[in-house]
């Protein structure tokens, strides 16, 4: 099964959005399905095969995500990242500013 060294050595190549893809191949290889990361304070849970998960812990201090979501606003800055225009710590922000959880 994977661990959290294998996900952090993978979460290091990431430089911008535009590296996300790659960084989704590198979390298949050691067995991650799937995972969801919490934008309120960036720490993920990671789910393997026969109910295998871990947590990691927090990136960041906690965000104020708000109640209501804005799905174009959040396409808009989702585009953004993609491109490369906004780094990490940005797209979290503005990703809370429009109401995404997780």
């Amino acid at each position: 099964m994977f661990n959290l060294k294998e996900i952090k050595e993978a979460h290091l190549k990431v430089k911008s959005g535009v590296d996300f893809p790659n960084y989704i191949q590198e979390l298949i290889k050691p067995g991650v399905k799937k995972y969801s990361t919490f934008v309120i304070d960036g720490h993920t849970l990671f789910f393997g095969d026969d109910d295998y998960q871990i947590k990691s812990r927090p990136n960041y201090a906690k965000l104020n995500v708000a109640n209501i979501s804005d799905k174009n606003r959040f396409k808009h800055y989702l585009k953004n990242h993609r491109r490369g225009q906004t780094d990490y710590p940005a797209f979290c922000n503005d990703s809370a500013k429009t109401g995404v959880e997780k």
